[in-house]
């Protein structure tokens, strides 16, 4: 896979509660934006690059390729085929720490993975669907800072991050297709938004993302 150049984005400013940053046709058509040409088979065309900053999320409905760069962070993708739709959250800490909410909080509530998995998992299980059709993926995590308080047995954010991560999407149904986390080393993650492939990296300075 080629290098992906990291293409910043301007944080959305969000209207309303509950409404996520999307890729593709305006909301509320979530499910309808990818065209069935474009979307299915290999394709002559370039794949839009994008970069998604920490503490952020996406929902894709038009086929692109995004990049992320973790270390005690996680990401999350998930991808349907049937509802031509794909979404990568990059979550920063397991839940607010008591005492740090702040006035723009709702603004940034995804970099907590309690926040970005609840949005991502309402826009995959609409009351149709199931669950075993949502390819769900999970990176990051490295072992790198430790935590306050005692979030998790080894004292990390990272695995606090995924053992949150694990815990909520089992609640909710999924069952997991792939994972790459801890460790000590950072982590690139490439997200094909069309095919639901994800390419991880190991790099090799230590603590190049949180």
């Amino acid at each position: 896979m080629n290098e992906i150049s990291a293409l910043p984005i301007e944080r959305a400013k969000w209207p309303a509660r509950g409404t996520a940053r999307s890729v593709g046709i305006p909301a509320p058509a979530y499910r309808h934006g990818f065209s069935r040409s474009s979307y299915e088979g290999p394709s002559s065309f370039e794949l839009p690059r994008l970069y998604l900053t920490p503490g952020d999320l996406m929902i894709c409905r038009e086929p692109c390729e995004v990049t992320t760069v973790l270390g005690s962070c996680v990401a999350v993708t998930f991808f349907s085929a049937r509802l031509r739709l794909a979404a990568i959250c990059h979550a920063m800490l397991p839940v607010p720490f008591c005492g740090n909410a702040s006035s723009d909080f709702w603004e940034q509530r995804w970099k907590y993975v309690s926040y970005a998995l609840d949005e991502l998992i309402r826009h995959f299980l609409p009351t149709e669907n199931s669950a075993s059709d949502v390819e769900v993926k999970i990176f990051g995590g490295a072992h790198l800072l430790p935590t306050r308080d005692r979030l998790n047995s080894d004292g990390s954010i990272g695995s606090a991050n995924v053992a949150l991560a694990r815990r909520l999407l089992a609640e909710a149904g999924f069952a997991i297709r792939a994972c790459d986390v801890g460790g000590i080393a950072g982590r690139k993650v490439i997200f094909d938004t069309r095919s639901g492939a994800v390419h991880s990296r190991r790099l090799s300075q230590i603590g190049v993302a949180a």
